[in-house]
């Protein structure tokens, strides 16, 4: 055999190798029936869990609105904008949200995420998830009845 012919054999031989004792070692860590976690994918599973978006996330632009506690009070229409968050390098959550729920009026609301425009009409009684990404974004709402009243509810 040359040469040239066994840097290929040695090559998937040492694979294989590599293999059986990655295998092994699986097998190892899960014999006996229970798990071979240890309780570190738990532990990894919560690092990036959403953070609530707080009447106090949403910053004023124009209009005016009232917020207190998890209410918002919407007088004819305002736009709020959500900052970025996350961290140095994003390691922190990678949303904020919550449930909107129209406490009294109805509203039309508009979120603009990352240049994506959506829009949704809801009356009293009526609620929709709202979420930002790390990158923050707007929400206008416009009250098309006489007096309108929102609340953030968190989600989960």
């Amino acid at each position: 055999m040359s040469e040239s012919n066994r840097k290929p054999v040695i090559a998937a031989i040492v694979c294989a190798a590599v293999a059986l004792a990655v295998w092994g070692t699986g097998m190892g860590a899960g014999a006996g029936n229970t798990s071979g976690s240890g309780g570190w994918q738990d532990a990894l599973s919560g690092m990036h869990k959403r953070q609530v978006l707080r009447p106090q996330d949403l910053k004023l632009l124009t209009g005016s609105c009232v917020t207190s506690g998890h209410t918002v009070t919407v007088q004819g229409a305002c736009t709020f904008s959500v900052e970025k968050f996350g961290g140095s390098f994003n390691l922190g959550p990678p949303t904020k949200e919550a449930k909107m729920v129209v406490l009294s009026g109805s509203v039309h609301l508009e979120m603009q995420i990352e240049g994506v425009s959506a829009t949704q009409n809801l009356a009293a009684g009526k609620n929709t998830q709202v979420t930002f990404g790390t990158s923050g974004g707007s929400l206008t709402v416009l009250c098309t009845s006489i007096d309108c009243a929102l609340a953030l509810v968190p989600d989960g």
